[in-house]
């Protein structure tokens, strides 16, 4: 048991979030979508009505195969309080986040259309903070580096029972898996200089916990509508649930290892481990400008909910039975991250011109997510800093086919922590770390952190009937 909870010790604060979304997120799936500053909830005309509004596949006709890639050029910087460096995430960028969808009425329906899709969530699952030819990196007892991939596949099913209104049903399978590692400091250890207890935050003190872990399949199920009271008018509302319908978390079965301060290696110990997925409302407006049958711009406005807090309930769970335990006892630690609910506000459109037989259009949009923390849980793990988004687009569309650009440029607000609760633990007891003389140690996530990210997009659409018979 003492073996595995060292293990436990080291893990638990840098236990993610599977699949961030809200005010994790940078920007928004779609090359489309994200030239209009991600309002789309309302317009879902492509098979991007996946993620933004299923009810949308009702009116698309024919078959369509839809290819963005996403490429985040991002930094994100933490200055703790203190005689600390200015530490930055040096993952290798760009960061690739695709998404592929396909949707089709098989040629037969009038009044149904499917669809499938594979893609996650517009975020980014990579990070390494540099720990310095001392081993001091600022960052250590948070975050070493992370490696999270999260995907949704997808089916969907549209239909118009009425001109006047649109339905849609989509069953997602939420998969995720991640490399973690992180520090704790070992305070029963010592140095040639003197016992660790005296030292805190001497790395050579420190262990290193490597975690790798995959999840089970996890259904979510989401469902839109899409109403049209007038001819120039399009309002849609989109609604997914949280994992497993809120019936159970989701569930990550992996192995942890640590290496002491002396070298000497624990584990693999296996572990399960269990997280959530939060309730997410979209609601769009969509005013189209036309002339004649002939629609030349719109602009649109949404707005979306995440509902953090009820789905994270006490926070996320480790779960670890101990081979070494002669009553086989089993460690049952709670990894709370205080996420908090989830607001954004998306405003964007486009304009559209025929030259020669080519249709061209041009895409603006503004965007605003709020933070997905309080200051006194900021962590290096996301950023859940409030941002401010601004985005251009540019489509060509030619027979069959359509080819988009998009770019972004992301602000995540500066902020300035003084209160933070995040606190190294001594890895040898799994407990909240104290001085010498028994009091906490100071908070590792006291400082100024700061973001920004540039965002390019590049997405093809295929109309297979327009290209293959001209229709």
């Amino acid at each position: 048991m003492r073996k595995l909870s060292k293990i436990a010790g080291l893990l638990l604060l840098g236990w993610p979030a599977l699949a961030p979304a809200g005010g994790f997120d940078y920007a928004v799936n779609g090359t489309e979508a994200l030239g209009r500053g991600g309002a789309f909830t309302a317009k879902a005309d492509s098979p991007l009505a996946l993620d933004y509004n299923v009810a949308g596949l009702a009116g698309q006709r024919g078959t369509q195969l839809l290819f963005d890639n996403h490429l985040h050029f991002e930094s994100y910087t933490f200055q703790r309080q203190g005689d600390h460096p200015l530490v930055e995430d040096t993952a290798p960028r760009p960061f690739y986040a695709p998404f592929v969808g396909l949707s089709s009425d098989l040629g037969y329906f009038k009044r149904w259309t499917f669809a499938l899709g594979l893609f996650g969530p517009p975020s980014i699952g990579r990070r390494h903070y540099p720990q310095g030819d001392d081993g001091r990196g600022p960052a250590r007892y948070d975050v070493i580096s992370l490696h999270l991939l999260t995907i949704f596949p997808t089916v969907a099913v549209g239909v118009r029972p009425s001109r006047y209104f649109d339905l849609g049903l989509s069953l997602q399978l939420a998969y995720g898996s991640f490399e973690l590692q992180n520090a704790s400091f070992v305070k029963t250890n010592a140095t040639p200089d003197g016992p660790c207890r005296d030292r805190l935050e001497d790395p050579r003190c420190d262990s290193r916990t490597e975690v790798r872990a995959a999840t089970t399949v996890n259904p979510l199920l989401a469902i839109g509508l899409l109403v049209h009271p007038f001819r120039a008018v399009d309002v849609g509302l989109h609604v997914r649930s949280g994992a497993n319908l809120g019936a159970k978390p989701i569930e990550a079965w992996g192995t942890l290892r640590a290496v002491t301060p002396n070298g000497t290696e624990l584990g693999p110990e296996e572990a399960l481990f269990q997280t959530n997925l939060p309730w997410v409302f979209r609601f769009g407006v969509r005013y189209a400008f036309r002339k004649g049958e002939r629609e030349v711009g719109d602009v649109e406005l949404n707005a979306s909910y995440e509902a953090w807090s009820l789905s994270e309930g006490e926070g996320s769970r480790l779960v670890a039975p101990s081979p070494l335990s002669p009553n086989n006892l089993t460690l049952d630690v709670l990894l709370p991250h205080r996420y908090r609910d989830t607001y954004s506000l998306r405003l964007g459109g486009a304009l559209h011109q025929s030259l020669g037989p080519a249709l061209v259009t041009a895409r603006m949009g503004l965007f605003f997510d709020s933070s997905a923390t309080d200051p006194p849980d900021t962590r290096l793990d996301f950023n859940t800093l409030p941002k401010l988004g601004a985005t251009l687009g540019l489509g060509a569309r030619w027979r069959g086919l359509t080819l988009n650009l998009a770019y972004a440029f992301l602000h995540s607000f500066e902020r300035t922590v003084t209160d933070g609760r995040l606190r190294p633990l001594d890895g040898s007891s799994g407990l909240p770390l104290t001085d010498a003389l028994g009091n906490p140690a100071p908070a590792v996530n006291n400082g100024v952190y700061a973001g920004r990210n540039h965002l390019l997009s590049l997405g093809l659409l295929v109309h297979w009937d327009t290209l293959i018979r001209g229709q």
